[in-house]
């Protein structure tokens, strides 16, 4: 029986090595959250009905880097809307626009107030932090 020489061992150890030591270095953990929202209707052509829920994230992060948010409107367990919003952030706090389209509120038929969930992703869709709150009352009639 021919025995095999230790240096094939090496061999095979040391790309796993090399592996988890190069993960290591090139990967980074952004440490992030969001701080706070702030929602509001628009009515951009001043007829008296709002045509977009505008929702103000507050992000803070530790570095600048790519993001996406995801936040979905819902009342109860219904899902009303989802809506993204993908772009960079500087190291520190950031202000994110997500629009809600009015015509999908008021297809639901169900007034305010709502509960809206935000998740933010870093580059890799990783999550990073998650809020769950109320927004303000709003009548689904007064949107279109």
């Amino acid at each position: 029986m021919v025995k095999k020489p230790e240096k094939e061992s090496f061999l095979v150890i040391f790309p796993i090595f090399f592996f988890i030591i190069a993960s290591s270095l090139f990967s980074q953990t952004i440490a992030g959250k969001i701080v706070s929202f702030e929602d509001s209707p628009l009515d951009i052509d001043n007829d008296g009905l709002y045509e977009v829920l505008v929702v103000d994230a507050s992000i803070e992060v530790n570095e600048s880097t790519i993001f996406t948010l995801e936040a979905g409107l819902y009342k109860g367990e219904n899902l009303i809307i989802k809506s993204y919003n993908s772009g960079h952030l500087e190291a520190g706090v950031n202000k994110v626009k997500i629009n809600f389209e009015g015509k999908r509120i008021k297809e639901a038929k169900l007034d305010g107030p709502y509960t809206l969930t935000i998740i933010l992703y870093d580059k890799h869709r990783q999550q990073i932090s998650k809020i769950t709150a109320e927004t303000s009352f709003y009548r689904y009639e007064d949107f279109e």
